[in-house]
């Protein structure tokens, strides 16, 4: 963490910019988000005057103002969030006192887009009376005039998105230790932020309202979801002034297919919906997939928000943009890239999952230490049963998951190289999921298929012979199905027809060491072997 937000963690938080900058709207958020009280310093000049700040102005002319406003800032309690006026920070006192008390952030808008914000507002003091392009030559040279010591703030971003984004960027920049993980997946303008905070399903609404999203809202969920948080989410939504439409599938596998899209298709068109409407994705690996399939064809694409209840979910499925149904020759084998508006982690729903499936989501966990993140591997391999045993503590393994996953998709979103290293273990496991007609979960597949695939890049990736003993002794931690009742016969037929097929070859993810994955397509299939292993499993959970 930096100084500076080490110097502001137990202090105040300071927003400063010019008029129409949105500091008040940012303000208020972050303070909710961060649990934090909110002052707005010019609301105080006014409810301690009696009268508005137009009539300040008049009767005491700028000076007079100035003086209150310095009057008002010393007030100000610790532990908050202020949005400062304009020109508050223009005193040297003033600046002294922001500087020693907190943290400030400057909101940086262009000119124009302030003077159209500002159209709304025609009382402000410093613009009455002007024409448009009055207007927006005064905020033109109210900028120009204040640009110095705006730009000597803490951290400087540019306000020009919808206020929501701009709290995630201010998270962001503070860092986790103000009790929020924020990771941006860059994608130019397709660009969005995933949040992770216990306590989070409270803010959704909240959130969902200052993401600008629209006046209605279809929630896709399961039943077994919808009747833990569907109705919260459903009703904070309706209070926030969202009109919200919640079609809710049974749990598991089979509902990945065209006929459950269909059906959606069909209430989401009966209902009125249009290209306006967001749909939110509520639940885990399957519903985040089926909901984003939906929402990236109906209509030819309409918004939708990721809230993922799962682990393996909040890891992996839900970022990226990859959504896709089943087919009966293969996983997946239908879909889009489509990436959501926003992601939605709270920690706190992995209390209610079942020991089965935090075990299936630690599966991708490690994954992403065997193909990115060695410190990440070494943490599993010391706290595998703790993740098990108190899965809501793991905001920041959920994280670094995240950051890992933003990075790659950052760099290749659709899979022409670097993501391909996200399928280690998947080529094997996802055969062994359809094999099994999905009996098998998807992160008892993905431990199976990475046990053999780290057999096979000993064999023929250069993966130590000390390397994979401690992944097979990890995985041998791992409790998972007998692979007996499956048909090897059937898996080489599934990889086969695997979508990562190139040219008639099979290409594996292959590690050369821990946190180093190579792609090998020269694998025989008499060298995928789903024979017993050597370490004896130890189904602990």
């Amino acid at each position: 963490m930096s100084e500076n937000s080490k110097r502001a963690h137990g202090s105040n938080i300071y927003l400063m910019g010019c008029m129409g900058a949105g500091k008040s709207t940012v303000g208020r958020l972050l303070a909710h988000i961060l649990g934090r009280d909110f002052l707005d310093l010019d609301e105080q000049i006014v409810a301690h005057a009696g009268r508005s700040i137009s009539r300040i102005f008049e009767d005491e002319g700028e000076r007079g103002f100035r003086e209150r406003e310095s009057d008002a800032l010393r007030q100000v309690a610790q532990h908050s969030v202020v949005a400062l006026g304009g020109g508050a920070v223009l005193r040297d006192e003033n600046w002294e006192l922001v500087q020693q008390s907190g943290i400030s952030i400057y909101l940086k808008v262009r000119p124009e887009l302030l003077a159209q914000r500002l159209e709304r507002e025609p009382e402000r003091p410093l613009l009455l009376g002007l024409t448009p392009q009055q207007r927006l030559q005064k905020l033109s040279d109210i900028l120009e005039s204040r640009r110095d010591r705006y730009e000597q703030a803490d951290i400087t971003l540019e306000n020009e998105r919808t206020p929501a984004e701009a709290v995630a960027a201010i998270c962001e920049a503070l860092g986790s230790e103000w009790g929020i993980y924020i990771v941006r997946v860059a994608l130019g303008e397709r660009s969005y932020y995933i949040w992770i905070k216990p306590g989070l399903l409270q803010h959704i609404s909240e959130l969902y309202k200052h993401y600008q999203l629209g006046a209605r809202a279809a929630i896709i969920t399961d039943e077994t979801i919808a009747s833990l948080y569907g109705h919260q989410i459903e009703e904070g939504l309706r209070r926030a002034g969202v009109e919200t439409l919640v079609l809710s599938v049974p749990p598991g596998e089979a509902q990945k297919s065209l006929r459950t899209a269909e059906m959606l298709y069909t209430h989401l068109l009966e209902a009125g919906c249009d290209r306006h409407t967001t749909i939110i994705a509520l639940g885990g690996g399957v519903i985040g997939d089926l909901a984003g399939f939906v929402a990236s064809t109906f209509l030819r694409g309409v918004p939708y928000v990721q809230v993922p209840t799962t682990l393996l979910a909040q890891v992996d499925s839900s970022v990226g943009g990859k959504t896709g149904v089943n087919h009966p020759l293969g996983k997946n084998l239908i879909g889009t890239f489509y990436q959501p508006r926003c992601v939605f982690i709270d920690p706190e729903v992995l209390k209610t999952l079942p020991k089965r499936e935090v075990w299936s989501g630690l599966a991708e966990v490690i994954k992403y230490g065997l193909i990115r993140d060695p410190a990440l591997w070494a943490g599993v391999e010391e706290k595998l049963e703790d993740f098990v045993q108190r899965p809501e503590t793991l905001s920041e393994v959920i994280a670094r998951c995240c950051a890992i996953k933003s990075e790659i998709v950052s760099a290749d979103e659709r899979e022409g190289g670097l993501r391909k290293f996200l399928n280690f273990g998947h080529t094997v496991g996802h055969a062994l999921e359809a094999a099994s007609d999905y009996k098998l979960r998807h992160g008892e597949a993905i431990a199976w298929g990475m046990l053999i695939e780290s057999r096979l890049s000993h064999q023929k990736a250069g993966l130590s012979a000390s390397e994979l003993e401690r992944i097979e002794k990890l995985l041998a931690r791992f409790p998972k199905p007998s692979l007996e009742l499956i048909s090897p016969e059937r898996v080489i037929e599934l990889i086969r027809r695997d979508k990562k097929s190139h040219g008639g070859r099979v290409q594996f993810v292959l590690l050369r060491g821990i946190g180093d994955p190579t792609l090998c397509d020269t694998v025989a299939e008499v060298e995928i072997t789903l024979t017993p292993l050597p370490l004896r499993e130890r189904g602990r959970g």
